[in-house]
């Protein structure tokens, strides 16, 4: 796939997934919406809300799975992002980072932390195949700590401790995909994704995995 068609048709998911994802949420929430007398009252239904907005998410895949294609999408065009130049990389990155809807300002970037928590770790974990490390890097370095560094460090520390438990060496693909990644200071953080992704050959990496259990 050449990039022009990569990028038309990225644009066109963008677009599809905020129609599909973005505007009916934002009705949902407003059905939804409660006036709390303080905010521990709030924080006490944040449970039972999000467990309202999974049945709500599930409803809309039954009625047709928008993100199931856009996870084959991201399946079998992975290796664009590394085959073009860094000048289109970051033409990528900016498709993610301006795609912005009021009721889900960052939905491009919490899909992409989606596809590596529910298909490329899922998916290494199952078959062993490395190819899901680097798809799930790919995803990684495309959302550019666009939310918060820390869950997309998380992200990180997830896919590192599965190819492990696979006793595979993730380095090689950490460190190669680092180098394709920003080196400009993300909005979710302070840390360039290159320097982020690229701790795995350092001990302040391996030191951190440790904080962080299975899943």
């Amino acid at each position: 796939m050449d990039f022009e068609t990569y990028k038309n048709q990225l644009l066109e998911y963008v677009t599809r997934y905020k129609n599909w994802w973005c505007e009916p949420y934002e009705q949902f929430h407003k059905d939804n919406k409660k006036d709390y007398k303080d905010t521990f009252s709030m924080i006490e239904d944040l449970d039972n809300y999000h467990g309202l907005v999974n049945k709500f998410r599930t409803s809309l895949q039954k009625q047709y799975d928008l993100p199931e294609e856009i996870y084959g999408f991201l399946d079998t065009s992975y290796d664009v992002y590394i085959k073009v130049t860094h000048e289109q990389r970051e033409e990528i990155r900016g498709i993610i980072r301006d795609s912005y809807h009021v009721s889900q300002p960052h939905f491009m970037e919490d899909l992409l932390m989606s596809y590596v928590d529910e298909r490329a770790r899922k998916k290494l974990r199952d078959t062993g195949d490395k190819i899901w490390l680097l798809r799930g890097l790919i995803a990684i370095s495309m959302e550019n700590c666009g939310t918060d560094f820390r869950d997309t460090l998380t992200q990180l520390v997830y896919l590192y401790i599965a190819a492990e438990e696979k006793s595979m060496n993730p380095e090689e693909e950490f460190q190669a995909i680092a180098k394709l990644s920003s080196h400009e200071e993300p909005r979710g953080g302070t840390e360039p994704m290159s320097k982020l992704m690229a701790f795995t050959d350092s001990a302040y990496y391996r030191e951190r995995t440790k904080s962080f259990s299975k899943r």
